[in-house]
């Protein structure tokens, strides 16, 4: 295995691994990936439910292609803000619920 701050120092047993370029995963794969030696290049194996040559991309988040004011997976949720909201939040893009504003509650604010 590999050990020290940046992992480029080999402590395992048998042959020894060479990585040309060092990879600081916090700022390469952001967090949401591993770097990995490919030819030379350190590159980032992205975890799953992201993408991008820095694992920026969060493929995990849909965007809707409802219509506006409806939602969910038939886009058969109606949504209005001041019917269902009372004028005190907003409708949520995702399923239709409201979103109270500061000092509302309740599932219709």
């Amino acid at each position: 295995g590999w050990t020290g701050a940046d992992c480029n120092t080999w402590v395992g047993s048998g042959e020894v691994q060479v990585c040309d370029k060092t990879c600081d995963a916090l700022v390469d794969c952001n967090g949401r990936g591993r770097c990995q030696n490919g030819d030379g290049e350190g590159m980032c194996v992205c975890f799953d439910g992201y993408e991008g040559e820095h694992c920026e991309h969060d493929i995990s988040v849909s965007i809707s292609s409802c219509g506006c004011g409806t939602s969910g997976g038939d886009c058969g949720a109606i949504c209005s803000a001041l019917e269902t909201c009372h004028g005190h939040g907003r409708c949520s893009g995702e399923d239709g619920s409201c979103l109270c504003f500061a000092g509302w509650t309740g599932a219709d604010c």
